[in-house]
């Protein structure tokens, strides 16, 4: 009579390529139900701000307007940019 322990089992199910195309689905699936749970909680929640263009997260937002260090004199004005995520900070003239 043959007998198998299930770690007999399981070391001859990994040398199948259809069993390991398996683990992979199963691993693929469950990744895959993590990214729609992030995405449906914030499609939930207001974004703070516009996409950051260093990080893509939704907390770039306007933070002052000021007068342009340069051409300040002459009326421009530039408007301050920052992430509240990774700190990332553009300044955008106004003429």
């Amino acid at each position: 009579m043959l007998s198998f322990s299930v770690s007999d089992l399981v070391k001859l199910l990994e040398q199948l390529p259809v069993w390991k195309q398996v683990i992979g689905l199963v691993k693929e699936v469950e990744a895959l139900k993590k990214r729609v749970e992030m995405l449906e909680k914030s499609q939930t929640q207001t974004p703070k701000g516009d996409e950051c263009p260093r990080c893509h997260g939704l907390s770039y937002k306007l933070e002052r307007t000021e007068a342009d260090p340069t051409f300040g004199d002459m009326g421009v004005q530039r408007r301050v940019y920052v992430c509240g995520s990774c700190g990332h900070s553009e300044y955008k003239q106004l003429t």
